[in-house]
């Protein structure tokens, strides 16, 4: 059975909620476990990991 999105006030904020997680899933990967995995591995220094991860966060200017 078809849902039609324009007659479903359920299913448009449903969508519009799954969406909204869908865009906060990467930003949290480059926010959160790509820094913490570059701390703990020591591999490389601050301004790398600074430009690495400025340039992740380019998207969600």
């Amino acid at each position: 059975m078809a849902v039609n999105m324009q007659e479903s006030k359920v299913t448009r904020f449903g969508t519009v909620c799954a969406l909204y997680f869908a865009q906060g899933v990467p930003w949290f990967f480059v926010a959160t476990v790509l820094v913490t995995y570059l701390v703990d591995n020591g591999s490389m220094d601050d301004d790398q990991k600074l430009a690495l991860i400025s340039a992740g966060m380019l998207p969600w200017i």
